[in-house]
């Protein structure tokens, strides 16, 4: 509910105006989606789609949505950024996944696009350019706040990482939090296919961790 209200918010008065004197306008206004709409993560894509859907009923015709699916993967994020920006020629744009904005910001920013992050956590997001605006707190400052609990009971902290864009960034993240503290960081990654986890959990069992996270963004990990 959060995340509808801020999305909404932003669209109606951030993009367009606090007065809605735009809705005498004729022009449409086209704004770009960039989510997993389909694959192991859709459910961010989905949330922020149809939140997007129910602002319109108060948007109207003056506002297009345009969706691409991207599956949260940088290479699909990057040829539906082409494709917003040269075929149906956006004003502004949405991008739901860290590793696919980090990967379209380059773009987005040559074309001086205007995009909103209304999900992406990684750090990196926050210096990912001067038009890039991410409405979704840093994964730095969740760093922080894990090893601000795990540093109450644990010694010998162990991180089970997915290989792909927001589980990476937080893993970073962590290492950087947790670096000089009074806990010691056991980390291990797994590609997104795999799932038989024996292999890094007995590696983390001879590691002698006694504390673990499963740091994943897929919902079928």
């Amino acid at each position: 509910m959060i995340l509808r209200i801020a999305i909404i918010t932003f669209l109606l008065e951030g993009l367009f105006g606090g007065s809605f004197g735009w809705c005498e306008e004729t022009a449409v206004t086209k704004v770009g989606v960039i989510a997993p709409l389909s694959g192991s993560v859709s459910v961010w894509g989905e949330n922020v789609r149809d939140t997007l859907l129910f602002a319109q009923e108060e948007l109207g015709t003056q506002v297009e949505f345009i969706f691409e699916d991207d599956r949260c993967l940088a290479s699909s994020a990057v040829t539906a950024t082409h494709k917003l920006i040269s075929v149906d020629q956006v004003d502004f744009a949405m991008v739901v996944c860290t590793e696919s904005m980090l990967a379209t910001a380059p773009i987005f920013q040559k074309r001086r696009t205007l995009v909103i992050a209304p999900v992406a956590s990684g750090a990196a997001v926050s210096d990912a350019g001067s038009y890039i605006f991410r409405t979704w707190p840093s994964d730095a400052l969740a760093a922080e706040r894990l090893l601000s609990v795990v540093s109450k009971r644990h010694k010998k902290f162990g991180v089970i990482t997915e290989e792909r864009g927001y589980p990476v960034e937080l893993a970073e993240a962590c290492r950087t939090a947790f670096q000089g503290s009074a806990v010691s960081l056991v980390q291990q990654t797994y590609s997104s296919e795999e799932k038989d986890f024996r292999t890094l959990l007995l590696k983390l069992r001879k590691a002698t961790i006694d504390g673990l996270l499963i740091n994943s963004s897929s919902i079928d990990s």
